[in-house]
C-alpha cells in the first residue's frame, strides 16, 4: 500500500469513525424528541383535563348561585305572610283578652245569684280555662311568629 493508500485508509477511517458517532448522535436526538413529544402530549392531556374541571366548575358555581337566588327569592316572599300571621294572632289573642275578661264579669255575676250559680259557675270556669289555654296558645304563636319573621328578615339581601 502507497502513501496515498494509506493516507485515504486514515481518512476512510476517520469518516467511518464520524459516521458512528453521527449514528449515535442521531439516535440520542432522536429519543430526546420522542421524549419531549411524550411529555407534550401528557402536557396536553392535564391541560385538558384541567380545563374541563374549570369548566365544570364554572357549572356548578352557577348552578350554586342560582339555588341561592331562588332560596333569597322565597324568603322574600315568606316575610309578608309572616307579618300577616303576626298580625291576625294578635287580633285573636286581643279577641281572646275581651271573651276572658267578659267570662271572668260573668263568672262574678253568676257568683251572686246563689240560687243558680253552681251550674252556671262551673260551666263558666270552663270556659274560661278553656279561653285562658286558647289565649296562652295564641300568645305562644304570637311570639313564634314574630320570632320565625325575625329570622326571615335574617336572609333578606
Amino acid at each position: 500500500m502507497g502513501e496515498h493508500g494509506k493516507g485515504f485508509a486514515v481518512v476512510a477511517d476517520e469518516v467511518k469513525k464520524l459516521a458512528e458517532q453521527s449514528q449515535t448522535s442521531t439516535q440520542s436526538i432522536a429519543n430526546i424528541i420522542n421524549s419531549i413529544q411524550m411529555d407534550i402530549k401528557n402536557s396536553l392531556e392535564m391541560m385538558n383535563e384541567v380545563t374541563n374541571n374549570a369548566e365544570q366548575g364554572v357549572t356548578v358555581t352557577i348552578e350554586t348561585s342560582q339555588k341561592f337566588k331562588a332560596i333569597i327569592d322565597q324568603t322574600k316572599n315568606i316575610a309578608p305572610q309572616i307579618e300577616e300571621i303576626t298580625a291576625t294572632v294578635q287580633q285573636i289573642s286581643a279577641s281572646v283578652e275581651e271573651v276572658s275578661t267578659s267570662a271572668k264579669e260573668v263568672s262574678m255575676h253568676s257568683q251572686e245569684n246563689a240560687s243558680s250559680s253552681e251550674e252556671v259557675a262551673a260551666s263558666t270556669e270552663q270556659q274560661l280555662a278553656s279561653m285562658e289555654e286558647i289565649n296562652s296558645s295564641a300568645r305562644a304563636l304570637a311570639s313564634t311568629a314574630e320570632e320565625l319573621k325575625e329570622l326571615v328578615n335574617k336572609f333578606i339581601v
